[in-house]
């Protein structure tokens, strides 16, 4: 959103003003639109996404970035300012942050029974740990 704003500040009297005139300069108004964040399972397609906002630089973490998507890692911090001519009111949100998390993806497992052979006595009892993808089997304790 984009609104004129004329602003009354102190200058030097020139020629053909009194001193303590004021001279009236327009700005204009801003409003920045907000930075998007895609947080997915894994960190391959955690991105982050800085719009165009005329008038408006976007800063990720005090560096000024064009518009576009860039990829999401760690802590993004996105803030604004505003370019000479324009304004950007104090009430407005004008920065995000996004802690982007790295949890690996996930399969859902269904872990294979061990299997017992109990004969007479214990000379000959046996078991047979499977092999499941993605599963460690414990014997007392111990993989």
């Amino acid at each position: 959103m984009v609104l004129p704003l004329a602003i009354a500040s102190p200058a030097a009297a020139t020629e053909s003003q009194a001193p303590n005139q004021s001279i009236t300069t327009s700005t204009t108004v801003v409003a920045p639109l907000p930075a998007t964040f895609t947080d997915k399972v894994g960190t391959a397609e955690d991105t982050y996404t800085i719009p165009t906002t005329t008038g408006v630089d976007y800063l990720v973490d005090g560096i000024v970035k064009p518009a576009g998507t860039y990829p999401g890692t760690g802590t993004v911090w996105i803030t604004t300012r505003a370019q000479p001519g324009y304004e950007i009111p104090y009430t407005l949100i004008s920065s995000w942050t996004k802690t982007f998390d790295s949890y690996a993806p996930t399969t859902l497992v269904t872990p294979m029974p061990a299997t017992f052979t109990d004969k007479s006595g214990t000379a000959e009892d046996t078991y047979t740990i499977p092999t499941t993808t993605g599963v460690d089997y414990l014997v007392d304790g111990i993989v």
